[in-house]
Parts: C-alpha cells; sequence; structure tokens
C-alpha cells in the first residue's frame, strides 16, 4: 500500500501510524474518526432495509400524488443517518412506515 500513495497522503488519510524516531507519539491513542457513529451488522441491515421502503413509499407518492407517502419515504431514507441505535432507528421507521396508512386523509 505504500507504493501505491505517498507517506504524506497516508497520514492525512489516517491509513497508519508514521513510527518515525523524531515524531512524538499520539496522545488520542489508536484512530479517532468515526467514533461517534459505529456501523455494525444489525445497524447496516436495517439500514439498508428501512432505505428500501423508504424508497418503495417515496416511488408510490410520486406517482400516485400523495405527498404524505413521498415525505415518509424521504424521511425513510435518511432516518439512518440521523438515527445510530438499532431499536430507537427501528421504533422511529416502524412509525412512520406505518403513519401514512392510517393517517386520515
Amino acid at each position: 500500500m505504500a507504493g501505491l500513495y505517498s507517506r504524506a497522503m497516508l497520514a492525512r488519510w489516517g491509513c497508519g501510524r508514521l513510527n518515525t524516531p523524531g515524531r512524538a507519539a499520539d496522545k488520542r491513542g489508536s484512530d479517532t474518526r468515526g467514533e461517534g457513529f459505529v456501523m455494525d451488522a444489525t445497524t447496516l441491515f436495517l439500514s439498508i432495509l428501512f432505505g428500501s421502503i423508504g424508497m418503495g413509499l417515496f416511488i408510490f407518492g410520486k406517482k400516485q400524488g400523495r405527498p404524505l407517502h413521498l415525505i415518509a419515504g424521504m424521511l425513510l431514507m435518511v432516518l439512518p443517518y440521523l438515527i445510530p441505535n438499532a431499536v430507537a432507528m427501528s421504533v422511529v421507521a416502524v412509525l412512520v412506515t406505518v403513519g401514512p396508512f392510517l393517517a386520515p386523509i
């Protein structure tokens, strides 16, 4: 990998530590990027599932001229980015999915 990219590019991207004798040790520990959002298999699966349902709702709302379904579909596609907890995301996504069909319009 070091042959493809320069050492400066690898250091900027955080791909490995450059352990040179003159460089001070990093006090933050290992790579600190991405600590706010941890993607495990459950979260990834639920994100794909609810994003797909959201895409279907969006297309349905657009073709049928139903703005509530269109907005619910857009919200379901964005929801995995806003809620990283799998349980909370599931509860909110089920409510958003069922909501347009139960709304008295």
